[in-house]
């Protein structure tokens, strides 16, 4: 019997998601928000297992403060001096249990965490495979998708593609369909964009994670 695909989480911030990293263990993700307006920058973490949100209260942080790696319990942080060419200043190190900051020293050593991640294969119009690909969305959503560019990856049970309508304005759409051709998810990620993105979508072991308007995070999970 194939599998479900169910939404464990949503949540729409106020500001733009700039970036999010998954921890390995893949039970909490950290997200870096920025203000489009302003210097104004924060950092939060879902934590998967216990489904709740939390601020993370960084001290010595500043808008030149950016996410850098996860080694679980500790979330480290770069912080850039105000150069013209910007340098490393310190790494900053935030203690889930303690919910306390270390500023450690520019070199300090820190365990990379393994790319859990996997993204999916972008087509072009050049490629052979891309007007199957075009009918297959139109017969499914009655869309028609542009040239610009297609991201496809077979997960599961589940076919996930991100594709583009329209020419100088464009709108990007994720579409989920599984083995019997049927519409899982259909959602529109983002308008008015004036060019395609990259990894618009990502799978984590059997989580689908994707961004809509920047700033809605969404995560399926396989079951």
């Amino acid at each position: 019997m194939a599998g479900k695909l169910n939404l464990i989480f949503s949540y729409k911030f106020e500001l733009s998601i700039w970036k999010y990293v998954i921890s390995q263990s893949g039970t909490f993700l950290v997200f870096e928000l920025r203000s489009d307006k302003s210097d104004e920058v924060r950092f939060t973490y879902y934590d998967l297992v216990e489904k709740r949100l939390v601020e993370i209260n960084l001290n010595e942080s500043d808008f030149r403060t950016t996410l850098f790696e996860i080694e679980e319990d500790q979330i480290y942080f770069k912080k850039y001096d105000a150069g013209a060419n910007p340098v490393i200043q310190s790494i900053l190190s935030w203690d889930r249990n303690l919910a306390s900051t270390k500023v450690l020293p520019s070199d300090t050593n820190v365990n990379r965490t393994e790319n859990r991640l996997i993204s999916p294969s972008l087509y072009t119009a050049i490629n052979e495979h891309y007007p199957l690909l075009v009918s297959f969305i139109k017969s499914l959503t009655n869309d028609e998708p542009n040239n610009k560019g297609i991201e496809y990856l077979e997960w599961n049970d589940y076919v996930v593609v991100s594709y583009y309508t329209g020419e100088k304005s464009m709108a990007n759409f994720l579409l989920v369909v599984n083995n019997n051709k049927e519409i899982v998810v259909h959602e529109q990620l983002g308008i008015n964009l004036l060019g395609i993105g990259q990894d618009t979508f990502t799978v984590d072991g059997n989580k689908l994670i994707f961004v809509k308007d920047n700033c809605e995070i969404f995560i399926y999970q396989y079951e």
